[in-house]
């Protein structure tokens, strides 16, 4: 008998031939698992091989049918890029007004702006990493890898580390990581593979690395700042630019002045970046002002006088026999005697002067001597060249006058001093019962640059 095997529907083949007795054959068939099978998604592809062996003088056959899973490693990745971005910061602080000139007792307020912009300063340190997951589905075999690797399509190899080694079990899986320093942020692809100990190579699928959402590590992205003012609301805390405000009142003491006609407050404070002791200083200067009083006096008054005439002889009585002479001697006394003075004035002229750069408005000066005499002002000369104009203050119709800055108001006084003894050659003299002198002009405050 001749013994013929067909393979897959390939042609015959014959086995045997003239066989006489029973006789068993063998008919090898090789299965190849192939890498350009169509493997499914859990990685395994089947293979079948179907024959028949037949007898030729008879026609007799028998089928068999040979199957064969063929499993292939996956590979799989992820990609996490990332850099660095380290921001700039800037610090400025300002207020407003600079300078101010103000008159004794006026507040102004300093207005005060603390400014922080903040500014990429550089971008770096990009990088990529991520795992690399390497599944064997064999569930009956070992996966023995000879090498693990990670390409850029710019042909940049990365460092891959699997720290379980490179055995996986059957039906198993390993994870390494993989990561390094790459030149820019351009967009590129990312593929990993492995060698098997068969020589195959196999690779995951191409992956992109776009930077746009990647991770970002901000250096200095935030910062804090303190002001040395302690009408701030400091510490501050800034994610961003930003901007802080606030005021503070400056009041001119009107019991600082001394003896001068002005003084100046001095304001200076700082803010400053805590991270990085950037500073910066907004200076505020005050003048205070006051006017200035000044007079002068000339008294006059009329001094009566009394008199009085004695006339005595001596001897008032002369004895004489005839023939005898004798003369007699008379003295006459005449006396002045002062009474209290009639008519006693003092006058002369108040000067107030504005020393400041700012324009005033006064009303008449209070002139009032010892005694709590009050003298009567008038003949102010307005420095403004205007119409003094009439105000009422504490029920009392007043003039008041414009003072430009540098001017100076000039106004006569005059006052009758009653029961006072001889004024001495500065004007002062001293009431019935008194024992104090001299005499006083005044303005008084009634409102922001204006005085009476």
């Amino acid at each position: 008998m001749n013994i013929w095997d067909v393979l897959n529907g390939g042609a015959p083949t014959l086995i045997a031939a003239d066989l006489s007795e029973d006789t068993a054959i063998d008919v090898p068939d090789t299965f190849d698992c192939t890498s350009t099978l169509d493997y499914g998604d859990d990685g395994t592809a089947q293979l079948a091989s179907n024959n028949y062996a037949y007898i030729a003088e008879t026609r007799q056959r028998d089928d068999a049918t040979a199957a064969a899973n063929c499993y292939r490693p996956s590979v799989t990745k992820t990609v996490a890029p990332a850099y660095t971005r380290i921001y700039t910061w800037t610090i400025d602080k300002s207020v407003d007004p600079v300078h101010t000139d103000l008159f004794e007792g006026d507040s102004t307020n300093l207005n005060y702006t603390v400014r922080v912009n903040r500014s990429i300063e550089a971008e770096g340190a990009y990088q990529l990493k991520g795992n690399i997951t390497i599944a064997n589905p064999n569930p009956a075999r070992t996966l023995s890898l000879v090498g693990v690797g990670d390409v850029l399509d710019t042909g940049q190899a990365l460092p891959v580390v699997c720290a379980g080694g490179l055995e996986i079990s059957a039906d198993d899986s390993i994870t390494c990581d993989y990561g390094g320093l790459l030149p820019d942020d351009a967009t590129i692809h990312n593929t990993a593979y492995i060698t098997a100990q068969t020589g195959l190579i196999y690779a995951s699928l191409p992956v992109p690395v776009d930077f746009a959402n990647a991770a970002v590590t901000e250096v200095l992205a935030g910062i804090n700042v303190t002001d040395t003012q302690p009408a701030s609301t400091a510490p501050w805390s800034f994610g961003d630019s930003g901007v802080q405000q606030y005021s503070t009142a400056v009041t001119c003491d009107q019991n600082a002045f001394g003896d001068g006609a002005n003084y100046d407050i001095d304001v200076d404070n700082t803010a400053a970046i805590v991270e990085t002791g950037q500073t910066d200083s907004a200076y505020a200067a005050v003048t205070c002002w006051r006017l200035l009083v000044s007079k002068d006096a000339q008294p006059t008054y009329t001094q009566p006088y009394t008199w009085t005439i004695e006339k005595v002889v001596t001897p008032s009585l002369i004895e004489l026999v005839p023939g005898q002479t004798q003369t007699a001697r008379y003295t006459v006394t005449v006396a002045k005697a002062p009474l209290a003075p009639e008519e006693v004035v003092v006058a002369g002229k108040i000067y107030v002067y504005n020393p400041s750069p700012l324009a005033a408005t006064v009303g008449e000066p209070v002139d009032t001597l010892s005694g709590e005499i009050l003298a009567d002002v008038q003949g102010c000369v307005n420095p403004g060249d205007s119409p003094a104009l009439a105000a009422a203050v504490d029920a009392q119709e007043v003039n008041l006058f414009g003072m430009p800055a540098g001017s100076t108001l000039v106004c006569d006084y005059q006052a009758d001093l009653p029961n006072v003894e001889k004024p001495d050659e500065h004007g002062h003299g001293r009431a019935a019962g008194e024992s104090g002198d001299g005499y006083r002009a005044h303005l008084h405050r009634c409102g922001s640059r204006r005085f009476l």
